[in-house]
C-alpha cells in the first residue's frame, strides 16, 4: 500500500548538508520489523501467562505476525494503524474480546534492515541492504509473551528511496533523477529526485522489502551530478602511476571526497 506525503521536512543524515526532503507520513511493515501490542486487558494477568496479548512481535519471514490463539495474521505491506485496526476486529469477531472493552494499541518498535534492488544510472546496480543494524546493537530476541517497555516511534533515516540510491554508489552524470521510477508489487511511481540538487522539496518514500528502484538515462551527462549530494558518490576512486617508474602493480588507488 503507497503511503500518503505530508508537507513535514526532514534533513537526512548523509553528512551533506542539501534542501529539505519531503518524508512519507507512515512506513509500511517489512519482515524483520518489530511491533509492541499493548492492551490494558492484560494487566490483570502475571506476566507468565499463557493469555497475554500484549508483547514484542517480529514480522515473519512470509509478512505475517503470530499472536496467542490466532492464525498467522498479514503484517508486512501494511502500516502499523492498519494491523491494529485489523487485530482488533479479529479478536471481536473471534470472542476473544468484546468491542466495547477491547483497547489495542500496535506501535513500531524497531525498523528492520531490508533488501531492495536498484537498477541503471547508478555506480553499483543492483540488490541492497538498506537501514543496516550497527554490529555493536545488541538486539534482544523477541518475547511475545512477556511485558514490554511502552517505548515506540523509532524513525529509520536509511530506509528511504536516497539511501538506496546512495547504497547502489549514486547515480551517475547521466542519470534522469527527474524520473525515478519506484516499483512495489504491481504499482508503479515516477519520482522526480531533481529537488536534492536544487533545494527544493523531494518525495523521498520509505521503503519496503522487495522495492524496486529505476534510473533512467540521459543522452546527455550533467554537470550539476558531478558533486557530492545525497543521490551521487561522496568520493571517487582515482587510479595514478608514476610514469618516470612504471609499477609492475599497473598504479596505486586513491580517493578523493
Amino acid at each position: 500500500m503507497w503511503v500518503k506525503l505530508t508537507a513535514i521536512f526532514t534533513l537526512m543524515a548523509t553528512g551533506v548538508t542539501l534542501g529539505p526532503v519531503l518524508p512519507a507520513v507512515a512506513l509500511p511493515l517489512s519482515p524483520g520489523d518489530r511491533v509492541r501490542i499493548l492492551t490494558p486487558l492484560d494487566d490483570d494477568l502475571p506476566d507468565e501467562s499463557r493469555f497475554r496479548i500484549s508483547g514484542l512481535y517480529e514480522v515473519n519471514l512470509d509478512g505475517t505476525i503470530q499472536l496467542p490463539f490466532l492464525d498467522a495474521q498479514r503484517a508486512a505491506g501494511l502500516e502499523p494503524v492498519e494491523v491494529e485496526r485489523s487485530l482488533s476486529q479479529l479478536l471481536i469477531s473471534r470472542g476473544i474480546f468484546r468491542a466495547e472493552t477491547l483497547q489495542l494499541s500496535v506501535r513500531v518498535a524497531q525498523w528492520a534492515p531490508v533488501q531492495v534492488t536498484v537498477a541503471g544510472e547508478t555506480f553499483f546496480p543492483g540488490r541492497v541492504l538498506i537501514n543496516a543494524l550497527p554490529e555493536s546493537d545488541d538486539n534482544p530476541t523477541p518475547r511475545p509473551r512477556s511485558a514490554p517497555e511502552a517505548v515506540t516511534g523509532e524513525n529509520p533515516p536509511e530506509r528511504y528511496l536516497s539511501a538506496a540510491i546512495r547504497s547502489a554508489g549514486g547515480v551517475k552524470p547521466t542519470a534522469d533523477i527527474r524520473n525515478i521510477r519506484l516499483i512495489r508489487g504491481s504499482e508503479e511511481r515516477t519520482l522526480d529526485m531533481s529537488g536534492i540538487i536544487t533545494g527544493q522539496p523531494v518525495p523521498d518514500l520509505p521503503l519496503i522489502a522487495g522495492d524496486q528502484v529505476i534510473v533512467p538515462k540521459l543522452a546527455t551527462t550533467q554537470s550539476d551530478l558531478v558533486r557530492p549530494s545525497q543521490l551521487t558518490p561522496q568520493r571517487v576512486s582515482i587510479l595514478y602511476s608514476n610514469l618516470t617508474e612504471p609499477s609492475s602493480q599497473g598504479g596505486d588507488t586513491m580517493e578523493m571526497e
